[in-house]
């Protein structure tokens, strides 16, 4: 048993060698963020989850966790939504500066200048930032010690927007994507020795993006913004592995976009600039993860995330680092965590009556290096789940 643990353990070693080292022959295309849907759980634990994932967030951070599915769980719909600290600054502005905004034309010249001053001092400095998942549905089996499938259906909306100065008139960026997935997964255990094993797991996932792009838009006319979304659709694999060490401690690899997820867009040739076909790709991610568990209601886990990136392990190092802690206690869950060096914190409260709520406080950076362009977010979500 151990010489198939060793045979085991050194081919997922060598497939993620192979594929991490690129082709002379390859040919450059733009790259694109992956498709995550990144719920509130994990995030509470500063995204330290790879080994911990038991439910519907291993379709994100390990297929493999599926196997450690004790009982059957279906999501009929679950909504994660998510808003910056920025949004609602900008949103109050909006709201306290309305009559002047729908008046603009008809203000006096000084008043005019007075709104456009109060704009390039304020909301020039936010970075507003909102995310909707609706709807999105998963099934997964209970695991019989073996093996295990699981699938889903995930969509999420993703929106940011940044304010100029302008020349005369403050100008509005927007930009985003909406972006929806059909998971199908499998998971096996091919090492099972007493306390130890090694379960390994992989995702086929179909993918469609629609992305927008509008710049420099007058931020005194957005009701006319007239967004042109370019959609594109890809099909992409997914590679995780889990071993239970003891019973107490766990360790994991996870793969994403496993050999580069290639997305084709189809033309725009409709109003305004065309924007020609073309493609792009989701370039592949490799993560490691570690899991303890003191207590039965008690996890820590720490994620290192995309290892093969240059200087993961350098001066970028806390960009890639997630540490994070679970308690829990009937029917709550209290977490907390540092996701790339920024605190969090969240909970969980799991009715009887089907109706899963969740709540996370968290930062994430926007920047090259820790602390250098922070982004807070909070986000709220709601699951019917049985």
């Amino acid at each position: 048993m151990f010489k198939k643990f060793v045979i085991i353990f050194g081919l997922t070693l060598t497939l993620c060698f192979l594929h991490l080292t690129p082709s002379i022959f390859a040919v450059e295309i733009p790259e694109e963020p992956p498709v995550v849907i990144r719920y509130a759980r994990p995030l509470s634990m500063g995204g330290a989850f790879l080994c911990v994932t038991d439910d519907q967030n291993s379709f994100f951070y390990n297929p493999a966790g599926i196997m450690q599915r004790k009982d059957f769980l279906m999501t009929l719909v679950e909504m994660p939504l998510q808003i910056t600290d920025d949004m609602t600054n900008f949103y109050n502005f909006f709201v306290d500066n309305k009559d002047d905004f729908e008046n603009f034309t008809t203000l006096g010249e000084t008043r005019k200048q007075e709104l456009i001053n109060k704009i390039i001092k304020s909301i020039t400095k936010y970075r507003v930032h909102f995310t909707l998942g609706l709807p999105n549905a998963n099934l997964i089996f209970k695991s019989n010690g073996r093996w295990n499938l699981a699938g889903g259906l995930f969509t999420i909306f993703d929106m940011r927007a940044k304010i100029n100065s302008g020349v005369l008139v403050p100008t509005i960026d927007l930009w985003g994507s909406v972006d929806g997935a059909m998971f199908f997964t499998y998971a096996r255990r091919w090492i099972n020795i007493r306390d130890q094993s090694l379960s390994v797991g992989i995702n086929a996932k179909f993918i469609v993006r629609s992305k927008f792009d509008e710049k420099r838009k007058s931020l005194l006319a957005l009701d006319a913004i007239d967004f042109k979304p370019q959609f594109g659709m890809g099909i992409g694999f997914d590679l995780g592995c889990l071993a239970e060490i003891t019973p107490k401690w766990r360790a994991g690899l996870m793969i994403r976009d496993l050999f580069d997820t290639k997305i084709t867009y189809q033309e725009i040739t409709s109003g305004g600039v065309p924007k020609p076909a073309g493609s792009s790709k989701i370039p592949r991610q490799v993560n490691l993860g570690i899991a303890y568990k003191p207590l039965s209601f008690v996890t820590l886990a720490a994620d290192v995330e995309d290892i093969t990136k240059k200087n993961a392990f350098t001066d970028e190092f806390f960009t890639h680092l997630h540490l994070g802690a679970e308690v829990g206690w009937k029917m709550m869950r209290i977490r907390g965590g540092f996701n790339q060096g920024y605190p969090t914190f969240g909970f969980g409260i799991y009715t009887p009556i089907l109706l899963d709520i969740e709540y996370t406080y968290y930062s994430t950076e926007l920047g090259k290096f820790a602390g250098q362009i922070p982004e807070t977010n909070h986000m709220l979500a709601l699951a019917l789940r049985f």
